[in-house]
């Protein structure tokens, strides 16, 4: 007979560490923690269906927001269903997880592998802020058009217009999921669009390459801390965008090259980054700092995960600094460009704006990364001599 698993411990499960493969940790009767190779921990629950015997799965959601606790509590719930000879997944009515917060998990725990966990993140973070305190205990089978509309409509009279088009998109997906899984007959979302104002279309806000100066107050302020000012340093240094620059790890970090792997990627593969001497050197301040955790830039009470990406944008607008951290990326472009010194394909390339179709047949991933270095290493000088040197 096999060996039963000893139950899983909340301190096991904090000290759990991503592999190259995903792999489980089970907890016992069917219930597992899953961890993905990206550091990611997700519940499931394995069991046999009543009517012909095979396995099938229910996610419970992501830990910690989904406790040991909780995901326990949802197995014994499944259990006393599949006890009743019920099938849990196909029967609405008696299904303790036909509420829209767990549809809305099962839905976000597969559409996140088709975009990069930072955007993922953001996305699960609005709803669980703006939406699941009114709606996420309800069943689909109960959730109207209306009350999807007013659940939304404190996020209009707010302004934040752009966060819920995109929340109403995701509900609209959400309810599409449910749908397919049998779990509804309708889709309440579908038709809402025109209950609220349209966002106004905004671009990021650049500094002309004569203003890049005013990014000393950022770096000189006694206002920011010293990781988030590495943090910016970082980003600013290597041309990539704020999620990326956040979400850094010391891992991907090999004989002076930085590589994002693909599915960190806006563009779904890998990019090198050869780093400049500065660069290097605030590796090594930032060693001390982060050199025991996962990411350079470790979340500021989870350091198991990434610090915010949103965080240099805050402290740029109280510093009255007219940018955002995206829009170092549109300064950095412009500058390149303007010099005249650097063949246009070498820096969108190393913007990672190049198409793989749009380039030689012959390309691959490192070619181009002896003039990328020096574009790089151009870049991180012009800095220095234009916004000071730090640290």
């Amino acid at each position: 007979m096999p060996k039963p698993s000893s139950p899983l411990t909340d301190t096991g499960i904090r000290n759990a560490k991503p592999a190259d493969k995903m792999y489980k940790l089970s907890d016992g009767a069917g219930l597992a923690l899953w961890i993905y190779p990206n550091g990611r921990k997700v519940w499931r629950i394995q069991y046999r269906r009543p009517a012909d015997g095979k396995f099938d799965t229910i996610t419970f959601g992501p830990y910690p927001q989904t406790s040991l606790i909780a995901a326990r509590e949802r197995r014994d719930a499944v259990r006393s269903i599949l006890l009743a000879g019920q099938d849990p997944k196909r029967t609405p009515g008696n299904d303790p997880d036909n509420t829209f917060k767990y549809v809305a998990r099962q839905w976000w725990d597969r559409w996140r592998e088709t975009v990069t966990p930072g955007y993922a993140d953001q996305v699960w973070r609005v709803l669980e802020a703006n939406v699941m305190n009114t709606l996420g205990d309800k069943p689909v089978t109960e959730i109207s058009a209306r009350m999807i509309v007013e659940a939304l409509e404190p996020m209009e009279a707010r302004g934040a217009l752009e966060y819920l088009r995109r929340a109403r998109q995701n509900i609209a997906m959400i309810f599409g999921f449910a749908l397919a899984r049998g779990l509804t007959d309708n889709n309440p979302a579908a038709g809402i669009t025109s209950a609220f104002r349209a966002p106004k279309s905004a671009h990021f806000r650049a500094l002309r390459t004569e203003e890049i100066n005013k990014l000393a107050a950022f770096f000189n302020s006694d206002q920011i801390g010293i990781q988030l000012k590495l943090q910016m340093r970082w980003q600013l240094l290597n041309l990539s965008r704020p999620i990326e620059a956040a979400a850094a790890r010391w891992d991907e970090i090999n004989d002076g090259v930085w590589t994002i792997p693909g599915q960190k990627m806006k563009r779904r593969r890998d990019h090198l980054i050869p780093l400049s001497r500065q660069s290097m050197t605030l590796l090594e301040s930032l060693r001390p700092i982060s050199g025991h955790h996962p990411y350079l830039f470790p979340h500021r009470t989870h350091p198991d995960q990434y610090a915010s990406e949103s965080a240099p944008n805050v402290a740029l607008k109280r510093l009255a600094i007219p940018t955002t951290a995206h829009g170092l990326r549109a300064l950095a472009s412009t500058t390149l460009h303007e010099s005249g010194l650097f063949n246009s394909d070498v820096i969108e390339l190393a913007l990672s704006h190049v198409e793989q179709n749009k380039v030689k047949a012959a390309y691959n991933r490192a070619e181009y990364l002896p003039q990328r270095q020096e574009l790089l290493q151009w870049w991180a000088d012009f800095i220095d001599k234009n916004v000071g040197r730090w640290p």
